[in-house]
């Protein structure tokens, strides 16, 4: 039943690792006139750092309310990366696709699916481009896009394309922190963190080498509500989390998973990596990868458009 909603028959479209080859578009596009994005095929496993065979808690939370909307439809899972939001929805018995510019983030998805012992069957992975999703006019239930409407030069043409792809009464669901919800005690881990940053910047400004953050701005409300109508929901939701420098945080800018890091060259960011992480180590002592924050993860804002 999949199958049969793509634009092009999936039987006639090259599939590596269980992944279908729907886009051969790069996986990012920085410099061009028309529509730039950035994808994270070179971030892969550094982008969740430990959490990223984890089943994340606030989109387990979610998946539960998901799965009110999509009862016995299709989920489209825009940007599904390493399968934060897929691999729970799935664990519920969804019917999902998994879509995403990077194979690399949906092979970590696999990986993740593997670790929890999450089936995959009724799950499709595509590789796909969010600004021209290879799904047919009114085919799909539901439609979650999270983190990827920022990384995208002209985010409302990616509204427009879940809106195309969504039938009538159907439900794209953005999922957002509610006020109040934030973290404290930890000012040992943001003086590192914000001195390992600084310093990383410091060596490649040295170079020549300007640091520039690749992220739009979007006012995802207003334009949505031109084409939708609009819900919030309240998911309540009390989590206590503690995170450390060497969880996350210096996975992803080992990686460059930072958008600024995006066109630093491989050897320049190593070294300015290597400067850093001295400097720390000069300033902190060798404990400062140890230092960490604390969280409490209140209540989630679920805002449905419906089509």
């Amino acid at each position: 039943m999949i199958n049969s909603i793509f634009k092009t028959d999936p039987s006639k479209i090259e599939c590596i690792n269980s992944i279908y080859q729907m886009s051969d578009m790069p996986d990012k596009v920085l410099d061009s006139e028309d529509d730039c994005y950035i994808g994270y095929e070179e971030i892969g496993e550094g982008y969740s750092g430990i959490t990223r065979l984890t089943l994340p808690p606030d989109a387990v939370e979610c998946s539960k309310l998901i799965a009110e909307y999509v009862k016995d439809g299709i989920l489209l899972d825009l940007a599904c990366g390493d399968g934060a939001y897929t691999v729970p929805c799935a664990k519920l018995g969804m019917k999902v696709i998994g879509g995403d510019i990077s194979n690399k983030m949906m092979s970590l998805l696999i990986e993740r699916a593997e670790k929890n012992n999450v089936s995959l069957d009724k799950v499709m992975l595509c590789r796909m481009n969010a600004l021209d999703i290879p799904i047919n006019d009114e085919s799909i239930d539901c439609v979650i896009a999270n983190s990827v409407l920022h990384l995208i030069s002209h985010p409302e043409k990616v509204v427009d394309e879940i809106y195309r792809v969504l039938k009538k009464d159907g439900v794209f669901i953005c999922f957002d922190d509610a006020p109040g919800r934030g973290a404290y005690g930890g000012n040992q881990y943001y003086d590192a963190t914000g001195e390992i940053y600084r310093r990383y910047w410091e060596y490649l400004g040295k170079i020549g080498i300007k640091e520039k953050k690749y992220s739009w701005k979007f006012d995802r409300n207003g334009y949505c509500e031109t084409k939708f109508s609009k819900e919030e929901k309240l998911i309540s939701w009390n989590h206590k989390h503690v995170e450390k420098v060497e969880d996350i945080f210096l996975p992803r800018l080992s990686s460059r998973g930072f958008s600024a890091q995006t066109t630093v060259p491989e050897k320049e960011h190593k070294e300015a990596l290597q400067y850093a992480l001295e400097a720390a180590d000069k300033r902190f002592g060798e404990g400062w990868r140890r230092f960490s924050i604390s969280f409490t993860q209140g209540d989630i804002v679920a805002t449905v458009f419906t089509k």
